[in-house]
């Protein structure tokens, strides 16, 4: 791309011949923004320009001053004859449309400039925001994306979602988000058809969300006219109780006070109102909304049929979060998903219910905030209607009280006064010698565990602190202690840690800084319980400083040997 200079000595940079294309899909979205990364990836100071004609635009559209004449980045093209309507409004909505998203942003710290420049711009932006939310919506282009209305509404939820495309997550950014968050509110009320996931999510950041989103769904899912398949309360609804929904996301963490708000007066709901917010909080999201086996069966085939035209027009809309590899990865996760339940529904369906109350017991057995919030539902629906969730409830406690593989042991187990040794020890007992049994397996016991949700893949990457307590507490018999003769601190020299450590710290990783659990002079006392220990492999680590001279003096009072690891691995040190 190449700049211009127009004939007020302003540098211009060339647009995109796709902004005035007649047909604006996702595919022409695309190309915008390919052209975009093209004028602008090279030098993050042109994002001072795209965020001037951003304010253009929006005033423009409020008439708060004369139209933007064809000028800048964006603006260049319009006026052609082949866009339809009035063209400045045209202009105003594919711009918006392709601003709100993140996909132009390929320089070298762009996030960080779009982040600054929507900084400098944050209180003007907010003020124009809010002043589209109290004028009349109105259709400004017939051409908009596939799914969407071309609307003024569309345009000021495009603003908002600069809050999420443009900022980071560090404190200025969790800032503007969170001042952002306050006009969220407002925009899905007077613009009740926007069903945008992102903007909901810039909800989440509210200082008040309790109270915010509380009164929001409570007013939505009052109205005798409100449709429940309209807007983003699906998302909400999973992100509450749903099976993969984040213990970190606000909606799961404050899902049962958001509840308990929008259900404060339930006693003077109408039943159909009750029944809608249970199904988009509770029975959709826990997968317990089931029909005949001729319902099942057509949703599969309209599943299978979505994700098959999903995977046919392709993933580049301007809305996603994800790559299109990871949205075509999902979208053929879930159609695999969608033949296999019509096969199950085929030749099985008495099983189908049954699976579905268990997966869904499995889950509210771990998920404690989803629980608490499918319990407030359940206490507010009539009797009927609260049947099906007070049945998964009451498997979720029966799951609670099933005996599990490897229960907590109790701290007075405990006989060592150092957990470094104490884990060499099991290391040889339970992973070497496989004498200390049952072996730990810290996926075995995360899906046993049920006083909170351990996720292997979030939490694997730091120790894990229930398999750190069930380790230190465990009991070892006094007749196996006396098997152990020699003990080796795991540094991952050989290219793994193994044992313990690798139960703990799923993803441990030598190579990325991660080390052994330091031992300590309290080992020296320990001793006693090894009477037949000979040598200790691996006590130069870096992780032991300062060296546990204590321990050092009484192994060599022993006659108990101290080999480096490198020695032991390779004969040399």
């Amino acid at each position: 791309m190449i700049g211009e200079t127009d004939k007020d000595n302003i540098v211009v940079l060339l647009t995109s011949k796709h902004l005035v294309d007649s047909d604006f899909n996702s595919a022409t979205v695309q190309l915008i923004h390919a052209d975009w990364a093209k004028c602008i990836g090279r030098d993050v100071s042109d994002y001072e320009g795209m965020f001037q004609d951003h304010l253009v635009n929006l005033r423009a559209v409020l008439g708060s001053e004369p139209a933007p004449r064809p000028r800048g980045l964006f603006n260049r093209l319009f006026g052609s004859s082949n866009v339809d309507g009035n063209s400045t409004d045209v202009s105003v909505y594919r711009f918006a449309i392709c601003f709100a998203s993140g996909k132009y942003l390929t320089g070298h710290g762009a996030r960080q400039a779009t982040q600054q420049q929507l900084n400098l711009i944050h209180a003007e932006h907010l003020k124009l925001i809010r002043a589209l939310l109290d004028v009349p919506d109105r259709v400004m282009t017939n051409t908009p994306l596939p799914g969407a209305k071309g609307t003024l509404g569309e345009v000021a939820g495009a603003a908002l979602l600069s809050y999420f495309h443009h900022t980071d997550f560090g404190p200025q950014g969790r800032r503007l988000r969170a001042e952002a968050a306050h006009l969220v509110p407002k925009l899905l009320r007077r613009f009740a058809y926007l069903d945008s996931n992102l903007i909901v999510s810039i909800l989440g950041d509210h200082p008040s969300l309790v109270d915010e989103a509380g009164s929001l769904i409570q007013d939505i899912f009052r109205d005798p006219g409100h449709d429940p398949e309209r807007g983003p309360y699906g998302w909400i609804g999973q992100n509450m109780t749903g099976f993969y929904a984040l213990r970190e996301d606000p909606f799961q963490k404050y899902g049962p006070k958001i509840m308990a708000h929008v259900l404060a007066d339930a006693a003077v709901w109408p039943r159909e109102n009750l029944s809608n917010l249970a199904r988009v909080f509770a029975f959709d999201p826990l997968d317990l909304t089931i029909g005949t086996a001729e319902e099942e069966a057509q949703k599969a085939l309209d599943g299978i049929a979505r994700e098959e035209a999903r995977i046919a027009e392709g993933f580049d809309g301007p809305d996603n979060s994800i790559s299109p590899q990871q949205a075509e990865q999902f979208s053929r996760e879930r159609l695999k998903a969608a033949k296999a339940r019509l096969k199950q529904i085929e030749t099985g369906f008495d099983s189908v219910r049954a699976e579905h109350f268990t997966a869904a017991a499995k889950h509210l057995a771990k998920a404690n905030g989803a629980r608490k919030t499918v319990e407030i539902i359940a206490r507010a629906l009539p009797v009927d209607l609260a049947a099906p969730l007070k049945e998964a409830l009451a498997k979720a406690d029966a799951i609670k009280m099933q005996p599990v593989a490897f229960p907590m042991p109790k701290a007075s187990d405990n006989r060592f006064k150092d957990i470094g040794l104490k884990f060499m020890v099991i290391d040889e007992l339970m992973y070497v010698q496989k004498r200390l049994l049952p072996l730990f397996d810290i996926r075995q016991f995360a899906e046993e565990w049920t006083k909170r949700e351990i996720s292997i893949e979030d939490d694997g990457y730091d120790v894990i602190p229930e398999a750190m307590t069930y380790f230190k507490n465990l009991a070892i018999p006094g007749e196996l202690l006396s098997h152990v003769e020699v003990l080796t601190q795991k540094s991952g020299l050989d290219g793994g840690g193994g044992g313990v450590i690798e139960q703990m710290v799923p993803f441990w990783d030598p190579g990325g800084g991660d080390g052994p659990v330091p031992v300590t002079n309290k080992a020296a006392v320990d001793l006693d319980l090894l009477p037949n220990l000979t040598c200790i492999v691996g006590l130069e680590h870096e992780v032991n400083e300062p060296k546990p001279r204590k321990l050092l003096q009484e192994l060599e009072k022993r006659g108990i040997n101290t080999i480096p690891e490198s020695l032991a691995i390779w004969g040399k040190d």
